[in-house]
């Protein structure tokens, strides 16, 4: 009597060890999928902002190309302007 309880608590045992081991692999099953969901949000974040600090950064360039630009036909207007007035005083 003693062995068959000792088998029926063993059995009982091992039900519950293979309900254990069966929730803890959905949970796992579970805990991968949310990790992976999350994975793809921050990748997904994280394009979206590579995107838009690429698009400023280009708009920052342009604006600044633009502003060299206007500084160097401003010099050269100027560098024009200043070799006029050496020509007349030499002539």
């Amino acid at each position: 009597m003693v062995q068959d309880q000792t088998v029926k608590l063993e059995s009982w045992q091992e039900d519950e060890a293979k309900q254990l081991a069966e929730r803890l692999q959905n949970e796992l099953e579970m805990l991968t999928a949310y990790q992976s969901r999350q994975r793809m949000n921050l990748e997904t974040g994280f394009e979206r902002e590579r995107q838009h600090l690429q698009e400023k950064t280009s708009l920052r360039c342009a604006v600044l190309e633009q502003k060299m630009e206007e500084e160097s036909d401003k010099f050269e207007k100027e560098r024009q302007s200043q070799l006029g007035e050496l020509r007349k005083r030499h002539t």
